[in-house]
């Protein structure tokens, strides 16, 4: 994350984004065990986000990162509290494919946490493991969540190319080999 561009977190009430701001909000591990995303919506949910071209420096601004699991050994998107705890900040925030940068891997590893038939193989000698997982899952959570894309898209004002951009460079997204990925 470039420093330079970097709006600190969660004390953003009062910040206006740029566009090129990015944020990286990081959830930490008491929150996360709690299941207790209500700091970052006290901010950024819906009923907060500004409309109109207010709205626009938060495209592609997001970063997020589960924070305080360091010490254990699992990939974050195998562990079962930040696993549940990714899917219900979904069902609460569903503006991952406006929002997130792109650039940033912290979406696949939400992803990672929100598909139920994931699957982590760990060879011997192999630096990270591989990540299998059901194509159909995967495509039912892109779809799925295109619903809150475009609601920001006509919230911010964006135009449906925008739109049509946007969800071309999201697919893109998940074309990615992400099979060695590794997230801590």
């Amino acid at each position: 994350m470039p420093a330079a561009n970097s709006v600190p977190c969660p004390d953003m009430k009062n910040v206006q984004l740029r566009d090129g701001d990015k944020i990286l909000f990081q959830f930490s591990r008491p929150a996360i065990e709690a299941g207790d995303f209500s700091e970052f919506l006290e901010t950024f949910g819906l009923e907060h986000l500004p409309t109109g071209p207010a709205l626009r420096p938060f495209f592609n601004s997001f970063g997020f990162v589960a924070d305080g699991f360091d010490e254990d050994p699992r990939e974050i998107y195998e562990i079962p509290e930040v696993r549940a705890f990714y899917r219900s900040f979904r069902q609460a925030w569903p503006f991952w494919f406006f929002a997130c940068d792109l650039e940033m891997p912290s979406l696949q590893a939400m992803t990672f946490c929100c598909l139920p038939s994931l699957r982590v193989v760990r060879r011997e000698g192999a630096p990270t493991p591989r990540v299998h997982l059901d194509q159909g899952e995967l495509a039912d959570f892109v779809l799925e969540n295109f619903r809150g894309v475009n609601l920001l898209f006509q919230r911010a004002g964006m135009t449906e190319r925008d739109n049509r951009d946007r969800s071309q460079r999201v697919f893109e997204y998940y074309r990615r080999d992400w099979s060695c990925f590794a997230w801590r």
